[in-house]
């Protein structure tokens, strides 16, 4: 839809699909730094932020290939992350001390038990280094 939106990357891209991305202007989270960045590379376990300028909605298919990465490595801190295609777990592992998602253009807090979900963006409070979803 129009505006900002939040899209995981669960595998290795394909070409094309990075290409299909580079046609939008992005964001990225770097978590050592705790800010954003534009032109962020678009990795396995990433998230970005898509701006869409056109007031239709779009559809935009990402493919891959999955990731030969296992696990998602968090910082200490805020992190933005997406679990890797075949993996499953809670959207707030153990270790992890808060998490949030974004959709409809609203901010929602994760219980505890709530099942994380492929393709989906994630804010986690993690108070150590850790590895998550393996």
């Amino acid at each position: 839809r129009r505006g900002w939106n939040l899209v995981g990357i669960p595998f290795e891209l394909t070409e094309v699909s990075q290409q299909a991305l580079a046609e939008y202007t992005t964001l990225g989270y770097d978590a050592s730094a705790q800010t954003f960045v534009p032109g962020a590379e678009h990795k396995a376990g990433s998230v970005l932020w898509l701006y869409v300028a056109d007031a239709a909605s779009k559809t935009l298919v990402l493919r891959g290939t999955a990731s030969e990465v296992t696990g998602i490595q968090l910082k200490e801190g805020w992190n933005l992350v997406s679990p890797l295609f075949g993996t499953a777990g809670k959207a707030v592992p153990p270790g992890v001390s808060e998490g949030w998602s974004w959709g409809s253009s609203v901010m929602r807090r994760l219980s505890d038990d709530e099942a994380a979900a492929i393709g989906q963006g994630y804010w986690l409070y993690s108070p150590v280094a850790q590895t998550i979803w393996e």
